[in-house]
């Protein structure tokens, strides 16, 4: 193999694992928005937004935040 050969696959390596990167990336973007609207219109949501009292929701939703392999949750009322 030349070296002009070699520096092509490289690129193309390259250029590959750059492409799966981004759509690795996209494609979380996407699960968290799904996850937010999912929570939006969660009526416990809203539930424990107007009551004001998190805490019998909290074990709930630190069971879904490992379910989905988030590092955390963040809900509020603005």
């Amino acid at each position: 193999m030349t070296l002009s050969g070699l520096i092509e696959l490289l690129l193309l390596v390259a250029a590959g694992f750059t492409y799966l990167k981004i759509n690795q990336e996209q494609e979380m973007g996407e699960k968290a928005l799904g996850v937010a609207r999912f929570l939006a219109d969660s009526a416990v949501v809203r539930e424990m937004i107007e009551t004001q009292n998190p805490q019998p929701y909290q074990l709930r939703f630190r069971e879904l935040t490992e379910a989905i392999g988030a590092a955390f949750i963040v809900i509020g009322d603005h």
